[in-house]
């Protein structure tokens, strides 16, 4: 087994246990209300997003249980974001950071996530029927029991990723 050093911690591990065991963090006391507020930060823009991000990267985009179909992310910082149970259906995701970023349960059929960057992203369980994964760059993800059914990797890079019972 080869050992690893994780991105976000900075600790060396030899299985796919540390990154679960980062994704499943509780949310804090105030964490509908933090959803609110980063959901309204979504609305000014992706340049307003992005310079939050750079100026704040330790704060945690709660972003969970949210209907965002159809949103154009490209070129969004959505590290460490918190995008569980999410309605992300036929989002654009391209040439966005979404390192870190958890999306377990979500819905992302027809997402493209062309040319974007995906290290230690969580995506278990997700509906990704159709998605376009074109040119991306996944690294350490987990994608166990999600549906990949007519999902597009043409030219993805795609190292140690765990797709486990996924449906390909």
């Amino acid at each position: 087994t080869e050992v690893v050093l994780c991105k976000s911690c900075h600790e060396s591990f030899s299985g796919i246990e540390h990154i679960m065991s980062t994704k499943q963090k509780k949310p804090p006391e105030n964490a509908i209300a933090l959803r609110n507020e980063h959901r309204e930060r979504l609305e000014h823009g992706k340049q307003k997003w992005n310079k939050w991000r750079e100026a704040e990267p330790e704060v945690t985009p709660y972003l969970f249980d949210s209907d965002l179909h159809g949103h154009d992310f490209s070129g969004y910082d959505l590290s460490n974001a918190d995008l569980t149970d999410c309605d992300l259906r036929e989002c654009t995701f391209v040439k966005a950071k979404l390192d870190n970023a958890d999306l377990s349960f979500s819905k992302l059929t027809g997402a493209n996530f062309s040319k974007a960057t995906l290290i230690e992203v969580a995506m278990g369980e997700c509906d990704l029927k159709s998605a376009n994964f074109t040119q991306a760059m996944i690294l350490f993800g987990l994608f166990g029991q999600s549906n990949f059914e007519g999902a597009n990797f043409s030219g993805a890079l795609a190292k140690d990723a765990v797709f486990d019972y996924a449906y390909m």
